[in-house]
């Protein structure tokens, strides 16, 4: 479940930027007295920023552009990382998680007994075919076949 606070803080950082944008677009940034006005909002979008992890947004609002194209730079780098997605943490391998991979014997042990396999004629080594459907290779043939029998 997505968390509330969470939400609302990405909203009110979206929000503040969008208004960020519109005032900069609308404002005369010639001179120091035009810019004043926006360094309160650009400081409101550098709190929502660090409560919502947003490290670069809180970077850019930290330093206080002075002048019109740094302001426009800004808050189009700023609307550039909030569209960006969240990079994703790569996955971890499946091969490195031992409860995983010991579910994983648990459970082909109750599927695959070894007991019931004539071990004198067939090997022990699986053959992936299709990553659906596993076939053990015969040690008696020169191609693989299916298990029959079990």
């Amino acid at each position: 479940m997505p968390d509330i606070s969470s939400s609302t803080t990405l909203d009110s950082l979206r929000q503040s930027i969008e208004a960020l944008s519109l005032e900069v677009a609308l404002r005369d940034l010639s001179s120091r007295e035009g810019m004043q006005p926006l360094v309160p909002m650009l400081a409101q979008i550098g709190q929502y920023a660090k409560s919502a992890g947003i490290g670069a947004i809180a970077e850019i609002a930290a330093s206080t552009p002075d002048t019109e194209p740094a302001w426009l730079h800004a808050v189009a780098r700023m609307q550039q990382v909030f569209a960006e997605p969240e990079p994703q943490a790569a996955p971890a391998a499946l091969n490195q998680d031992p409860e995983l991979v010991a579910d994983f014997i648990m459970e082909s042990r109750s599927i695959f007994p070894l007991s019931r396999l004539n071990c004198s004629r067939w090997s022990r080594i699986l053959v992936m075919r299709k990553p659906s459907t596993l076939f053990f290779a015969d040690s008696t043939r020169s191609k693989a076949g299916g298990v029959s029998g079990i």
